[in-house]
């Protein structure tokens, strides 16, 4: 069996969530060891309706300024730029411990 840690990061948005939780899965069963990282939000939504964590799985969420969702009006240049920076921010974080 394959030993290792992946680190996975995902866009906080419908269509880029669930995929990335399959492939996680996926590479759970080969052996590998998953953190999970996306934003607050987004992980707020895993967490309602994955239940538990799956064994070798871990969460590592980021605020990207949005942590109760993106809303109709707001302004997609500035969570695109707050989710890049936070997102840089926690990846290094996580990388280092």
């Amino acid at each position: 069996m394959v030993h290792g840690h992946i680190l996975l990061l995902t866009f906080p948005a419908q269509g880029h969530i669930n995929p990335a939780l399959q492939f996680a899965k996926r590479l759970i069963k080969m052996g590998l060891q998953v953190t999970f990282a996306t934003s607050v939000f987004a992980q707020r939504r895993i967490s309602k309706t994955t239940g538990a964590a799956d064994e070798g799985l871990k969460f590592a969420a980021f605020s990207d300024g949005y942590d109760d969702g993106f809303r109709l009006g707001n302004d997609v240049q500035h969570m695109l730029s707050e989710t890049r920076n936070n997102s840089s921010r926690i990846l290094r974080e996580i990388i280092a411990s």
